[in-house]
């Protein structure tokens, strides 16, 4: 479903090397992949959400992350930033100050991005499926039909009439 809702934005890549792994995935692992595989110049930037950012010490390896990538920690509008002192203490200390400077070194810093007021999470799409309502318009068209094709999230087709629900 990635592959299909980037499908369109010709500078974003989806990489599936931790689904095909064939042993446990770990995101040091992974990192230190993509590194030997991007050479040690270009910038990598792994964008996760802000909870999982928060949480992020709890991460097998966390601490070697920014050796490999930058970090694009991804807030919605109007999130309340409350870290623990651990996180509190790395942001402080690896915070880049605006996107221009992820492209100054290939790993090392962190970025704090506040959306564009969307108000749309994937746990509202799950339960609007779940419901029998329409997410669409929510989400790329390629999406929808992917879950509705593979019957995700509780999609059942005879409880849709159309999109119009």
């Amino acid at each position: 479903m990635v592959k299909l809702a980037v499908a369109d934005a010709a500078s974003l890549l989806v990489d599936s090397r931790e689904v095909d792994a064939k042993s446990p995935s770990y995101t040091a692992i992974t990192l230190a992949s993509l590194r030997q595989s991007l050479g040690e110049q270009r910038p990598i930037c792994m964008v996760m959400g802000m909870d999982a950012y928060l949480g992020l010490s709890s991460w097998k390896d966390w601490h070697t992350f920014l050796s490999l990538c930058h970090i694009i920690a991804v807030a919605r509008p109007g999130y309340d930033y409350h870290a623990n002192p651990v996180m509190d203490a790395f942001t402080q200390q690896y915070r880049l100050a605006s996107v221009s400077d992820l492209w100054r070194q290939p790993a090392g810093g962190v970025l704090i991005h506040e959306l564009t007021p969307l108000g749309i999470s994937a746990t509202q799409i799950r339960e609007l499926i779940a419901q029998g309502k329409t997410p669409r318009y929510l989400m790329p068209d390629q999406v929808w039909e992917y879950i509705k094709q593979h019957q995700l999230y509780g999609y059942q087709r005879g409880d849709w009439i159309s999109d119009a629900n």
